[in-house]
């Protein structure tokens, strides 16, 4: 909640302490509990633009889980390698990122029914996939996640807007003006305002506002 709103300073705050207690337990460091509570902590990171201590941060967490033998079939265990993938890509090491995602398809291969639930309208991946020159396959991820996004908190929430923002990158890179621009246009309306309830655009939002010099001349 204090991510959304902006407030990253006091969500940092909270993600310490609650880590802090959970390796003050005697659960200790290795457990999944502690590492769930680390893995908070990685978020605030990512949202602040510290990717190296995010990185590092993940790989923590994927350490515990594997300590502790938790099953490469768990959504957690795929939770965090997506961390920790995001956090590389977001260093410019995307095939590093790319690998990670590999692993997380590999983890999830005995359980198809999670590997959909977590690659389906995947938008990091799916950014992932648009920078790596997977065009189409980026795309109809992001028609996905569209579509789930209007469904589920509807049209004028911020998260279908980044969405907006992230197709519009796509269209461009495709070459499909008319879309991309249709794209921007019903991201910026979003995005640009705060939202009456306070929250304010998070970095992800941020992020697919920044167009590259290439949609900026096609809407120019």
């Amino acid at each position: 909640t204090l991510i959304r709103q902006g407030r990253l300073a006091e969500a940092e705050n909270e993600a310490r302490e609650a880590a802090l207690r959970a390796l003050a337990t005697q659960q200790g460091r290795y457990s999944p509990h502690t590492a769930w509570m680390l893995r908070s902590l990685t978020w605030v990171y990512l949202e602040q633009g510290r990717y190296r201590e995010a990185e590092t941060l993940a790989r923590a967490v994927i350490n515990i889980f594997e300590k502790t033998e938790t099953a490469p079939e768990s959504l957690r265990f795929a939770t965090a390698r997506a961390d920790l993938a995001a956090a590389l890509e977001l260093q410019g090491r995307d095939q590093e990122s790319l690998n990670e995602y590999d692993t997380i398809r590999a983890g999830l291969s005995r359980d198809p029914e999670s590997r959909d639930q977590f690659f389906a309208g995947n938008v990091r991946y799916a950014e992932l996939l648009l920078k790596t020159g997977r065009v189409d396959r980026a795309l109809a991820q992001l028609g996905v996640a569209l579509e789930r996004s209007q469904r589920l908190v509807g049209e004028a929430h911020r998260e279908t807007a980044e969405i907006h923002g992230s197709l519009a990158r796509a269209y461009a890179v495709k070459g499909d003006r008319r879309r991309a621009l249709h794209e921007f246009r019903e991201a910026s309306a979003v995005l640009t305002t705060r939202a009456p309830n306070g929250e304010a655009t998070s970095v992800g939002g941020t992020r697919r506002l920044g167009f590259p010099s290439m949609l900026v001349a096609i809407i120019t």
